[in-house]
């Protein structure tokens, strides 16, 4: 009995660092349809329905917190920005986008936070870097 308990563990931690859900959907392809979608109302959904299917893929979480930020839904998009960089701590882009999002709350220290620490994984996006500048000009014009 502890063999077969043993081997499903095994199974199921396979299974989820390949990237695909235990529940048989295979994330990768849904990624790959997902950006092939250009109607960007489709793809909305396409995400959605990703991250309910994938729940733990960083990349499909990102993608959903990138389509909430699009629809105007910051503070839901926030939540999975974080999500991703829990799922994945070497996603720059999920930090670029949560200093996106705490630069329109005008939540300044948590966006240059955010875009600081994005900077530490990719330091050479430019926009990034700009983005971490127009905060700093926003904190020193509210001082």
């Amino acid at each position: 009995m502890r063999t077969y308990i043993t081997l499903a563990l095994g199974v199921f931690v396979a299974i989820s660092l390949s990237g695909e859900s235990v529940g048989g959907a295979d994330c990768q392809q849904i990624i790959k349809n997902i950006n092939a979608e250009r109607n960007f109302l489709k793809r909305k959904d396409m995400v959605k329905e990703g991250v309910s299917q994938c729940p733990d893929n960083a990349i499909l979480v990102f993608k959903y917190g990138f389509s909430l930020e699009r629809f105007n839904e910051p503070e839901e998009a926030l939540k999975y920005y974080k999500k991703a960089t829990q799922l994945d701590p070497k996603m720059a882009k999920a930090y670029f986008g949560m200093g996106d999002i705490y630069t329109h709350l005008k939540q300044y220290n948590e966006a240059i936070a955010a875009f600081n620490k994005g900077l530490e994984i990719d330091p050479t996006n430019v926009r990034a870097i700009k983005s971490r500048v127009k905060v700093e000009g926003l904190m020193a014009a509210e001082k």
